[in-house]
């Protein structure tokens, strides 16, 4: 987390000291559905050993992601930039009843500052683009097990994290009014890498899966997205 947002400010300053007459501001805002294989896996296999009939009650959803970002044109269709944006889901499984209560919760977060080329055309009133980001995706994902029992009660909190790098198109399609520009946004994310992730206070500790495979944080999926941006 820290190396990424150091990477992340540092890139922004070399851009607004080289480009200030062309800077664009934009906040991008959207939902994002995300493939987390892995972490799937390990929630089926926690329920199936299980010895009481818990259940599923979120399963890694679609959920919200931000995206502050800064452009400078080059040319009338192409755009160079950075961004920085911050994704998050999450799963629970749970039983309650009289005699007590169950709770595993999952919830991974990820942090990732990125490169974007932009490409764009006019079509009448609106132009066109078409995006391409790459970027380093920071994940921690942190485990919570509670298990009560009456007035017993038994906690357990891991927590992982990993370093992908991945790749995301978009199409964009863009409408300027006065000093702002309006964007609706349908992209999809791509994990290119994905690394293992390690325990948070030992990298030597894998999360693994029930046949000893290494679990991996995948975010691969869609974005549906709207902006603004100061021009």
């Amino acid at each position: 987390m820290k190396r990424t947002t150091i990477l992340f400010f540092l890139l922004l300053s070399i851009t607004a000291k080289l480009f200030s007459q062309e800077l664009n501001l934009g906040f991008e805002f959207g939902l994002g559905s995300y493939k987390m294989q892995d972490l799937k896996e390990i929630n089926d296999n926690n329920l199936n050993s299980l010895p009481f009939d818990a259940r599923v009650t979120d399963n890694f959803p679609l959920y919200y992601y931000y995206k502050p970002s800064l452009m400078f044109s080059i040319s009338s269709a192409i755009s160079l930039g950075i961004a920085w944006s911050y994704h998050s889901t999450g799963s629970r499984i749970s039983l309650v009843d009289y005699s007590g209560e169950y709770a595993f919760d999952t919830r991974i977060r990820s942090s990732s500052p990125a490169v974007i080329a932009e490409f764009s055309y006019p079509v009448t009133v609106f132009r066109i683009a078409f995006s391409n980001e790459v970027g380093i995706e920071s994940s921690t994902a942190d485990f919570n097990e509670l298990l009560r029992i009456g007035t017993q009660i038994e906690k357990t909190n891991d927590i992982f994290k990993s370093v992908n790098v991945y790749y995301e198109p978009a199409l964009k399609i863009k409408y300027p009014l006065a000093a702002f520009r309006f964007d609706l946004v349908l992209g999809y994310h791509i994990d290119l890498s994905e690394e293992n992730l390690s325990k948070s206070d030992n990298s030597k500790i894998h999360l693994q899966l029930s046949d000893n495979r290494l679990a991996r944080a995948n975010w691969s999926g869609v974005r549906l997205g709207a902006g603004i941006s100061f021009v």
